[in-house]
């Protein structure tokens, strides 16, 4: 990547080592929200590049990452997983992960996730999955996530196969749900209900 005010990416990184709060909003043309990034594969590399030499090291308390113009329905090229900007990070001192319009691969999430030291505010909205299944991202997010956290409007896996009244009902419609509109995901990952409603779902299906 060219120079970003007058520094290289690995000054950028250098000099954000220490950062605490990292918060981006990258949208699509035409959606007057947060930076727009085209749909150019060299523009979203570019930003892709810029987001990771920015985002901070282990210092970070509070990471959120808004990536709308990944999943644009008008894009003319099908999502690619943003996880690499997640993996290369240890963070233990996060308190706050709020991941939006964010496609990714279980395997990027876990090696994320493991370098996190629980319990954490996280919330997962509007993210694609593109391999492995939602069931265990449940799983997996439960075993770090604190009672303030949600998962909303998720998409891929077994999403794709849902009804909308089912989709509703296991992930809601709404970010930061408020007391008693949460769906069943946000129920289960903040240790409110016992059973994942995803593997109930399996066995309903397998029956």
């Amino acid at each position: 990547m060219g120079g970003v005010f007058g520094c290289t990416a690995e000054q950028l990184a250098a000099g954000m080592e220490h950062l605490r709060v990292f918060d981006f909003q990258g949208s699509a043309s035409g959606t007057m929200r947060g930076m727009i990034v085209d749909h150019d594969t060299e523009q979203i590399a570019s930003f892709g590049s810029l987001i990771l030499a920015s985002m901070g090291g282990k210092s970070l308390t509070r990471l959120e990452v808004d990536l709308s113009f990944a999943l644009d329905d008008f894009a003319p090229l099908p999502p690619v997983s943003m996880g690499p900007l997640l993996v290369s990070r240890h963070c233990p001192d996060l308190r706050i992960l709020c991941l939006t319009s964010f496609p990714i691969h279980l395997s990027e999430l876990k090696t994320f996730f493991e370098g996190l030291n629980g319990p954490l505010d996280i919330g997962l909205d509007d993210v694609l999955l593109l391999s492995s299944t939602w069931a265990e991202v449940l799983d997996l997010t439960r075993y770090k996530a604190n009672w303030e956290s949600f998962v909303a409007r998720s998409r891929g896996a077994e999403c794709n196969d849902m009804s909308e009244e089912e989709s509703l009902a296991i992930f809601g419609d709404h970010s930061y749900p408020s007391l008693g509109k949460e769906g069943k995901a946000t129920l289960y990952i903040r240790g409110y209900i016992k059973d994942n409603p995803l593997r109930i779902r399996e066995g309903t299906s397998a029956s």
